[in-house]
């Protein structure tokens, strides 16, 4: 039987079952944990665009904004500026940059944070303020997983 983090790699799933799936038992859900299923599910495949990075700025600031923030944050706005040039109009042939790319070595300080319900809303409220705008995109992958991790947290707190 596949448990934990290979049952994540050994087939595609949705953010949500990916994330009870590397929880930890009767632990909350971390800001830092949220951010990794992105990774590691099939919504690190997705291209970067300017509602996850306004979604990721939400969790900097969440997180206290640190300099590793600000950088994970940056990047993720470079990514969502490469990707909303067409293929033919980017310099030196650079790539589509994935929000695996972005977040998999992705270390916030304040990343241990059990994520709340006010953080999930605030994620989605900055991903919203996004969309509609040129390549904003909805911000989906990353809203999900907070929103996914709030809620672990409070059906656990609850239990």
């Amino acid at each position: 039987m596949i448990h934990g983090e290979d049952l994540v790699r050994a087939r595609v799933v949705p953010i949500g079952e990916a994330l009870q799936a590397v929880a930890q038992p009767n632990k909350a859900v971390t800001i830092g944990e949220a951010l990794q299923v992105v990774v590691r599910s099939s919504a690190g495949e997705k291209p970067v665009d300017f509602a996850d990075a306004a979604a990721i700025q939400a969790i900097v600031e969440t997180c206290g904004n640190d300099e590793q923030g600000k950088d994970l944050a940056a990047a993720a706005l470079r990514a969502a500026e490469r990707n909303v040039k067409p293929a033919d109009e980017r310099s030196g042939g650079e790539a589509t940059v994935r929000l695996r790319d972005v977040l998999g070595e992705a270390k916030l300080s304040g990343g241990d944070k059990a994520v709340t319900r006010e953080d999930a809303e605030n994620v989605a409220a900055a991903a919203r303020s996004s969309a509609g705008k040129r390549g904003a995109g909805t911000g989906k992958a990353v809203v999900e997983a907070v929103t996914a991790a709030a809620d672990m947290n409070e059906r656990r707190a609850m239990a």
